[in-house]
């Protein structure tokens, strides 16, 4: 089994995500800044995979933070695994995606998931993490549409 981290795990891909990674037997550390979620997600999670509070904090470790500060994506990628190991693999959710919004507000939108994604490649790098999956949604609304 694999030790992911999943950043913005708490979100409504990265929670159903998560789930089924903890179903298949994954061990799983969540960063999430809760900006766009709420960490009672990750404690429906927990019941729905049926993790008893021991196994909660083997099986799915959550830290909050922010994808943009080092030194809360250096906690995440050094948190060893139940038997020690380093992370495995990183499973990238963590951006903004409403389209109407990135137009308004462009810079915020480049910091979190351009330089946020910039600064989470360095981390893994530093940590000796090679593998990333990473995932995006944004579907833009009628009115989003440019023509």
């Amino acid at each position: 089994m694999a030790h992911l981290l999943i950043t913005g795990g708490a979100g409504f891909i990265g929670s159903h995500t998560c789930l089924v990674l903890l179903q298949a037997g994954h061990t799983l550390v969540v960063l999430d800044n809760f900006a766009n979620s709420s960490p009672e997600a990750l404690l429906r999670v927990s019941e729905l995979a049926g993790l008893a509070a021991a196994d909660q904090d083997d099986r799915l470790q959550v830290i909050a933070g922010d994808i943009r500060h080092p030194d809360d994506l250096d906690r995440a990628l050094a948190t060893p695994a139940p038997g020690g190991g380093p992370i495995d693999a990183v499973i990238h959710f963590a951006g903004l995606k409403a389209v109407g919004e990135s137009v308004q507000q462009p810079l915020r939108y480049w910091d979190v998931n351009v330089n946020g994604s910039r600064l989470l490649l360095e981390a893994m790098q530093r940590h000796g993490c090679r593998t990333l999956v990473f995932s995006t949604t944004a579907i833009p609304d009628q009115g989003d549409l440019r023509h």
